[in-house]
């Protein structure tokens, strides 16, 4: 008799298992991502303080930058450099979904593709040329000059409010001893 319960409780178990394994597991549906709103804005930024004060930070910059050259050698480093790299009063950025446009002052703008795969020809007042790409990510648009003497690489880091901007530029040749590196300081109009 003790068999008998035992065979009823084990075959009544197992049609509910052989049940409960049948049935199609409930299907998961992983919610598609979002695609980013696409806004585009404009924001102007003025220097942050005084040129006076800017540029005794970048001529600091530079004497530390060419410090190991030659007597003969440093002083044109010295004024190349010094006329490259300019303080420029305002910033402005173009922002869009696509593409990136950046205006120094009154400057004629910089626009391409804001994933960096677009190299666009680029000419300095003195005549030089540059192939110039921008990438942005956030807050932060990565701006790199190429040219036949070296590069040079902007990065324009954006407070998360779009009210502070700060550039960190690098400017690196083979002529150099090592990098220069300055940075300048915007706030928004």
């Amino acid at each position: 008799m003790r068999h008998l319960i035992l065979a009823a409780i084990l075959l009544t178990s197992t049609a509910g298992f052989a049940q409960d394994t049948e049935q199609p597991p409930a299907e998961v549906k992983a919610e598609a991502p979002q695609p980013k709103a696409a806004v585009s804005e404009t924001l102007v930024f003025t220097l942050d303080g005084t040129v006076a004060s800017h540029q005794k930070e970048m001529d600091a910059a530079i004497e530390d930058t060419i410090e190991d050259m030659n007597f003969i050698t440093r002083p044109i480093a010295r004024g190349k450099l010094q006329k490259s790299n300019v303080i420029f009063k305002k910033v402005t950025l173009g922002l869009e979904p696509d593409t990136v446009s950046i205006q120094l002052d009154a400057r004629k703008a910089t626009k391409t593709k804001a994933d960096g795969t677009q190299s666009v020809k680029w000419t300095r007042d003195d005549g030089d040329e540059f192939k110039v790409s921008q990438k942005r990510e956030d807050n932060h648009i990565t701006q790199i000059y190429k040219g036949e003497d070296g590069s040079k690489v902007i990065d324009y880091n954006l407070s998360s409010d779009h009210k502070k901007l700060t550039m960190i530029v690098q400017v690196k040749s083979s002529k150099l001893p090592k990098p220069l590196t300055y940075t300048l300081r915007y706030k928004a109009n």
